[in-house]
């Protein structure tokens, strides 16, 4: 139990740090990230959303402004958001 809570500690002080991080790296967003590594898989990505963007038209759902706000969230706030979320519903589950 002790090396849980250690590990639950630990999740959660590195949460912190990138939510922390992401003040400094406030332009390191999904979009350039993926830019860096190929970019030619962005554009083939849109190729795609376009081709089946129709499907989605059903729902109401704007996907081009979906897809765009993903692309421009910034990829240290998400991951420490997610892994502060993670951490709360894991120490949760270990309290009952």
């Amino acid at each position: 139990m002790f090396v849980k809570k250690k590990i639950l500690i630990f999740l959660f002080s590195f949460s912190n740090l990138l939510i922390l991080a992401s003040l400094f790296f406030s332009n390191f967003s999904l979009g350039k990230f993926w830019f860096m590594i190929n970019a030619n898989s962005l554009v083939g990505f849109q190729k795609y959303a376009e081709k089946n963007s129709d499907i989605l038209s059903i729902f109401n759902i704007d996907f081009y402004n979906t897809i765009l706000m993903l692309l421009e969230m910034n990829v240290i706030l998400f991951f420490g958001f997610f892994l502060l979320l993670f951490t709360s519903l894991i120490s949760v589950k270990l309290s009952n």
